[in-house]
């Protein structure tokens, strides 16, 4: 069960059109993806870094209880259900809660923000390789997450990477004909990388 969900009887749910503001810096909150992506850019400035969370029980917005505050805008890139709470609440409803309770919710929290700290750094050191790089760093990734075989698409493998599909497919022949990859359908089965 999601720790998120001791502090759902407190929280607002709305729901976002696409393209919609979910919230932004001077409107801060905490919240729990119920359906839809929300699109979050943690960069603001030319050097934007957007990251796409979806999936129901994602929670967005956890640095602003833990670290205080985050500025960031986050976008529905979907119709989006999100229950949520402005932070100075989240934190008073924490307060109340149980300890062991409280415990379990901060640590989720907590680890929500390590998650996206450990995927920014990655996302931040994949942009300064170039696109074979970073296909082969995701790929070995891929491998340890999922094993030799992978189920992906061109067009999912670049965006993962920050390349174009074109891009990605070139690369990926080009991975076949050393004998590194094997492709079956959408599934790749990767052979020495």
């Amino acid at each position: 069960m999601n720790a998120f969900n001791a502090l759902l009887p407190f929280c607002r749910i709305d729901r976002f059109k696409k393209g919609e503001v979910v919230f932004t810096p001077d409107n801060p909150r905490v919240g729990m993806i119920v359906d839809g992506a929300v699109a979050v850019d943690y960069l603001a400035s030319r050097e934007s870094l957007s990251l796409t969370h979806r999936g129901t029980g994602r929670v967005v917005g956890a640095e602003n209880v833990i670290l205080g505050s985050c500025p960031f805008t986050a976008i529905a890139t979907s119709p989006v259900t999100l229950a949520w709470l402005a932070p100075e609440k989240a934190r008073g409803v924490l307060e109340r809660l149980p300890h062991d309770q409280r415990e379990v919710v901060l640590a989720e929290l907590r680890e929500a923000v390590s998650d996206l700290q450990k995927e920014l750094l990655e996302r931040i050191v994949l942009r300064e390789l170039s696109a074979r790089e970073r296909i082969l760093r995701t790929l070995r990734k891929l491998i340890a997450e999922e094993g030799r075989a992978i189920r992906i698409t061109c067009t999912r493998l670049g965006r993962l990477c920050g390349v174009s599909r074109e891009t990605t497919n070139h690369i990926l022949n080009t991975l076949i004909e050393a004998g590194c990859v094997e492709r079956q359908g959408q599934t790749l089965i990767l052979r020495a990388i």
